[in-house]
């Protein structure tokens, strides 16, 4: 499997786990957990972009699969941040409140939505397994991702 491949894959399988949690479990997210995603989706374009110009030269020297490298990166510093905020290691943004969008037909619906969405913190931990929440496995998988990635594009 070729580097953007394993990207355009792994970061398709953790954004998709994460929708999963928010609609199957409900576990919705923080802006923090939202800020991760958004990385993820990033590092999919660059990792399709890049399909071209993998084709033409060595995948460690094209410019949009070292973005998309970069980009699953800044998502696992995200997700460290984000658990290390969970783990009490640092304070975490005073406006890291947050709740899931509103499909609202008027504002009726909207300001009902919004009194009834839930808050969501970013230091309070929804689950755990292993001992790490879903930004502490984030941060270990996307990481993991982007090194695979790079070592196989070196190859």
């Amino acid at each position: 499997m070729k580097g953007q491949h394993i990207l355009i894959l792994g970061a398709g399988a953790l954004l998709l786990g994460a929708i999963g949690f928010q609609y199957l479990a409900d576990m919705y997210p923080c802006p923090l957990c939202m800020t991760q995603r958004w990385w993820h989706v990033a590092a999919i374009l660059a990792a399709i972009l890049a399909l071209p110009q993998v084709a033409i030269m060595r995948p460690a020297r094209a410019p949009l699969f070292l973005i998309a490298i970069t980009c699953i990166w800044i998502s696992a510093g995200y997700g460290g941040y984000h658990a290390g905020i969970e783990w009490g290691f640092w304070a975490g943004p005073s406006t890291c409140t947050g709740a899931p969008g509103a499909n609202a037909g008027s504002l009726q619906d909207l300001a009902d939505a919004l009194k009834n969405a839930p808050v969501v913190r970013c230091d309070e931990v929804q689950f755990r397994f292993l001992g790490l929440s879903l930004a502490g496995w984030n941060a270990t998988i996307s990481a993991a991702l982007g090194l695979a990635a790079l070592l196989r594009g070196r190859r």
